[in-house]
């Protein structure tokens, strides 16, 4: 290693591999687990003095530090860089771009401009580099579509698989990542258990082993299980990841498994030990004095969430705010704005502020509107489907060939194949219906006979988003009366059977141009396709007459209290839902038996 004075840089050039130096410096200390790189940054052998010493100082912090850092390169230090270093300059661009503050889309027509002048410039890492930040700010906006348009275009030219981890740069681990996320956000269940998968696969081929990246791995395979409803599966997943956290001296790997144990928690609705994980997350950082991106806010969002579940809004409220003080670079743009917001609007519903619960909705809803994000790039789509269609023509040109050389074999084996094709064939007939029946099976809540869920929340997705203003949709969350009730006083049985009678009453009236839903206990979820509010106030009324002398037992009418929605334009569905929620709560509190209706005005 040099160590010549680093002024000398700027003029004669004597030690040029210093810069090499201070890079390979810079990685070694970014790849320390996160407690230690601050540390370790103020003890490296950086110069500080200098332009190239000041910049690398810098860029380290930018990424590990919090708060301003003390060494921060000046107006002529950035001269110095593009005279001498114009790569270097040039990464600098890249990164105060996305730690600038600025709107998403400053940041992505800069963005796009920086990876321009690096691909003109034959500077791949910086390409990468660039698009890595790109994908951050569609991630973060919720355009995970654009996202994944842009991870496409980056696989093209990521660094091999057997390339030495550059934190500055945009590895193939990383794509995978990014892409499961992106898949995650569209809600993608499959496609992004298979990126986690891919990891997993990565990780496997590779000469040495990385605990951290398993962990990544690992946590990256429970979210898609537990989004798959694989809870037995996800478990499994958890065990290894603790038994790795446990092993592990590694405080960023620990912290990665009780996040994901806060998290399974959370799905299984047990809402205490969901609690108990969020809150030890916080509790060693907080020891440690460290600050691990996005974890913080996720536990106090957790946190949040349970303590709202278990009825308790006042104590949500404080997570909430934490969750809001804890927001960092990371946790910037519509998305995380939408989450707040939805989840805010759920503490107000809890604490009786229906008026503030509903503005804070429509607010969500407006986010969901026109973006500042520019759209998916026509030119971008068409490469990418160029690029599909070369590579789908390379593989029909391969099974060409290999059918040629396969057809004398085929002859051989063709009046065996005739046998085969009889009892095959009754054996896919059977294959087929009992897969048929499965899904349906899936689909269904047993006791009512209506769709679940976990479906019918998949259908809201689909009819909300063909809302128009000349076809609306009517989204609708009922509640039958004074349930709990009939369970006390009648028994479970009267209740089952009051809830069986529901749900042939609401397939009665749903017919075929509505649809009904299960959404909980004795809630159920309404879909109105191409239906005005007016319209669908009359439905529901209608649905009224049927249920009322629909139940002998109860000796009395069987009524229902609900909230309703028109939608004018594409909507998040959990968002309208969440506003069906306030206005169902509305009605209640106003003496049940009726049905509160909002129109958004969304155009």
């Amino acid at each position: 290693m040099c160590f010549c004075i680093l002024s000398t840089l700027w003029s004669a050039g004597v030690c040029a591999s210093t810069l090499d130096d201070y890079l390979q410096k810079r990685q070694q200390v970014m790849l320390l687990p996160y407690a230690e790189i601050i540390p370790a940054l103020k003890q490296a052998e950086f110069d500080t003095s200098t332009p190239l010493g000041r910049y690398v100082y810098y860029s380290v912090w930018l990424n590990a530090g919090q708060g301003k850092s003390a060494i921060t390169p000046t107006p002529a230090d950035w001269q110095a860089l593009q005279t001498r270093y114009p790569a270097l300059f040039h990464e600098s661009r890249i990164l105060r771009t996305w730690f600038s503050g600025e709107s998403a889309q400053t940041k992505l027509q800069d963005l796009y401009q920086l990876k321009q002048i690096a691909a003109n410039h034959n500077w791949v890492r910086l390409r990468r580099l660039a698009s890595y930040y790109l994908v951050m700010t569609y991630q973060g906006e919720g355009s995970y579509f654009n996202a994944i348009i842009e991870l496409y275009n980056v696989m093209k030219i990521a660094p091999p698989a057997t390339a030495a981890y550059d934190w500055y740069d945009y590895s193939l681990i990383d794509i995978y990542s990014d892409m499961a996320y992106s898949q995650y956000g569209l809600r993608n269940n499959q496609g992004q258990y298979k990126y986690c998968i891919k990891i997993q696969d990565f990780l496997t081929a590779q000469p040495t082993y990385d605990e951290g990246a398993e962990a990544r791995a690992l946590a990256c395979q429970i979210g898609a299980l537990l989004r798959m409803s694989r809870f037995s599966d996800a478990e499994q997943t958890l065990k290894k990841l603790n038994t790795l956290a446990t092993n592990s001296n590694v405080p960023e790997i620990k912290i990665t498994s009780l996040i994901r144990f806060a998290i399974f928690f959370r799905a299984k609705e047990k809402h205490e030990l969901s609690i108990r994980y969020a809150q030890e997350t916080i509790d060693i950082q907080e020891q440690l004095g460290i600050n691990i991106s996005n974890t913080v806010y996720t536990a106090n969002m957790l946190m949040s969430d349970a303590q709202l579940k278990l009825g308790n809004p006042q104590a949500s409220l404080r997570y909430f705010l934490a969750m809001e003080n804890s927001r960092g670079a990371i946790e910037q743009g519509t998305h995380f704005d939408i989450e707040a917001i939805v989840l805010k609007a759920r503490i107000e519903n809890a604490l009786g502020n229906y008026a503030a619960a509903g503005a804070l909705y429509e607010k969500a809803l407006s986010l969901f509107g026109p973006r500042s994000v520019a759209p998916v790039n026509d030119m971008s789509l068409m490469a990418l489907q160029k690029d599909t269609e070369q590579s789908q023509s390379s593989v029909l040109i391969i099974k060409n060939k290999l059918h040629q050389t396969r057809a004398e074999q085929m002859t051989l084996v063709a009046v065996f194949t005739t046998a085969l094709v009889i009892v095959g064939g009754a054996l896919i007939w059977y294959l087929v219906r009992h897969q048929q029946q499965l899904r349906a099976f899936a689909r269904t809540d047993s006791l009512t006979r209506l769709y679940n869920r976990g479906h019918s929340v998949g259908l809201a997705d689909t009819a909300l988003s063909k809302a128009t203003q000349n076809s609306p949709v009517c989204l609708a969350l009922i509640d039958i009366d004074h349930f709990k009730q009939i369970n006390d006083t009648l028994g479970h049985q009267v209740g089952d059977k009051v809830l069986e009678t529901v749900g042939r009453q609401l397939t009665l009236w749903a017919g075929k141009r509505h649809l009904a839903g299960r959404y909980g206990g004795e809630e159920f979820l309404l879909i109105l396709p191409d239906t005005s509010l007016d319209v669908a106030q009359a439905e529901l009324a209608r649905l009224r007459q049927l249920l009322e002398s629909s139940v002998a037992e109860i000796r009395g009418p069987l009524t229902f209290s609900g909230g309703m929605v028109q939608v004018a334009q594409p909507a998040d569905t959990d968002t309208i839902i969440g506003l069906c929620d306030t206005l169902l709560y509305q009605a209640k509190q106003q003496g049940r038996n009726r049905l509160y209706s909002r129109s958004l005005n969304q155009a």
